[in-house]
């Protein structure tokens, strides 16, 4: 199921925004806990920075695992322009 997965067709994704949602929503949570990322790691809406994904991880205790599947050359090249894996703001 996961190798068939698809480029969105919508160009605006807000994944630093819902990685802070995610990560506040997982602070509760007592014991071991992670959270299993399947993204393009390609950002180009949200308000908030990669920076503050990182503080908030380390706030809230919960380690990101990131899958970040092969990206087609057009998709490479937007990730490494708005802040993906190639190229983090």
């Amino acid at each position: 199921m996961l190798f068939g997965l698809q480029t969105p067709e919508v160009s605006e994704t807000n994944l630093y925004d819902a990685l802070i949602f995610a990560l506040k929503r997982m602070r509760p949570v007592v014991g071991r806990k992670a959270i299993i990322l399947i993204s393009s790691g390609v950002d180009t809406f949200s308000k908030s920075a990669y920076e503050d994904v990182l503080a908030t991880a380390r706030d809230c205790n919960t380690p990101v695992y990131a899958f970040i599947p092969r990206l087609d050359p057009a998709t490479s090249r937007q990730s490494a322009r708005y802040g993906g894996p190639s190229g983090a703001r």
